[in-house]
């Protein structure tokens, strides 16, 4: 599909999440850390004690698949 993927999330956060490019799901949906390995990020992030929502930016190296 080729779809442009951007980063999500605060960009005022200390925080940065960098991937390497979009999987499949990202792709599909265009936003980044939304399959499977994202899913699993998230749950880690929370158990942390880290809001993913609030306190990280995500974004990839490359922007499309």
């Amino acid at each position: 599909m080729k779809r442009l993927v951007i980063g999500k999330g605060s960009v005022f956060t200390d925080l940065l999440i960098i991937g390497e490019a979009p999987g499949l799901q990202e792709d599909l949906e265009g936003k980044p850390y939304v399959g499977k390995s994202g899913q699993l990020l998230n749950k880690l992030l929370n158990k942390a004690g880290i809001n993913y929502k609030e306190d990280v930016y995500f974004c990839n190296v490359i922007k499309c698949r």
